[in-house]
């Protein structure tokens, strides 16, 4: 099946014979597609949040809609408050694999979670993917196949930190993590995005002004 999920949190579920069409996927205004995956029904949806949280969502849990559909928020689907904002899923076919989540915090923390920690067998409400101290919030989580990998981090001064994926411990979901980036003097710095890179990567940076 075909998922994909919007900016604004809502979920689409649709079988190959109705996704392969040249209709147009029906959306609320000002909303978009942040991410789209061909996945199997026994499959799990995990959607991290800004809050350091996360939903764990059987796929075959997941109503089947059309293009012609919004989909469903995922609020209907799993308890999670109003100012939670969805920034990053995956489907995970096999939570045994040696497989890490990378998550970045706002104000310049950084750890490394086992997929294994993820697995769930209650996920009626929002679980906790790490812990967030009070003023910061998670600005980017990604996902590592188990390679050789870099991390980057960046700044939203444009300062650009790159270390090997081993200097960024693990830890349990309820845990801070460690520190990705010294700020110094720059005050009103903060990290924008963190991700595993391979060397060969180019690396494309934009800004606000479009250059």
């Amino acid at each position: 099946v075909y998922l994909m999920i919007s900016k604004d949190g809502y979920i689409k579920k649709i079988f190959p014979k109705y996704y392969q069409t040249e209709e147009p996927t029906k959306l609320k205004d000002n909303d978009v597609i942040m991410a789209e995956y061909l996945s199997s029904t026994v499959d799990t949806l995990l959607m991290f949040t800004s809050k350091g949280n996360y939903v764990y969502l059987p796929v075959s849990k997941i109503p089947e809609v059309k293009h012609k559909d919004v989909g469903f928020n995922v609020s209907t689907l799993a308890n999670i408050t109003a100012d939670e904002k969805i920034i990053y899923s995956v489907p995970v076919g096999d939570f045994d694999e040696d497989k890490y989540l990378l998550f970045a915090t706002k104000n310049g923390l950084i750890k490394r979670t086992l997929i294994k920690d993820f697995k769930a067998t209650r996920y009626s409400n929002a679980l906790m993917a790490t812990k967030i101290r009070e003023g910061d919030e998670i600005v980017n989580v990604d996902f590592c196949t188990g390679e050789k990998h870099d991390v980057v981090v960046i700044t939203k001064e444009g300062f650009i930190a790159r270390y090997e994926e081993k200097e960024v411990s693990i830890y349990a979901p309820a845990s801070f993590g460690m520190r990705a980036t010294e700020f110094g003097t720059r005050k009103n710095d903060e990290v924008v995005a963190a991700f595993f890179a391979n060397p060969k990567d180019v690396l494309i940076l934009m800004q606000q002004k479009g250059n």
